[in-house]
């Protein structure tokens, strides 16, 4: 399961990802399209393993967003951006709750 505190963090990150699509919306009317059906899809599938505190949902909707987010680049910049996740985090970031410190 996802602890509460993870689940604030995820919750808040979605909520930047969602401003910055409308951003991008607006900036570039040409992607709204895409931006739109990636939020309905990929960002919903996201939000509902959040609520629901399911770390493997959580963790394969991410990598399944991760491979959308590389077919709609594929389509509109062709081979310019490939989004992939490294094997383990960065060494220099402490990715854990201040709490516990």
């Amino acid at each position: 399961t996802m602890s509460p505190d993870a689940s604030v963090k995820a919750h808040y990150q979605l909520r930047n990802i969602r401003t910055l699509f409308s951003i991008g919306a607006q900036t570039r009317p040409k992607m709204a399209g895409y931006l739109e059906a990636f939020e309905k899809g990929h960002l919903g599938a996201v939000e509902h393993a959040i609520d629901a505190k399911d770390w493997a949902a959580f963790d394969k909707v991410c990598h399944d967003s991760i491979a959308g987010l590389n077919q709609m680049h594929a389509i509109t910049h062709p081979g310019y951006i490939v989004w992939k996740l490294p094997a383990e985090p960065p060494e220099h970031l402490d990715l854990g709750s201040q709490k516990t410190r």
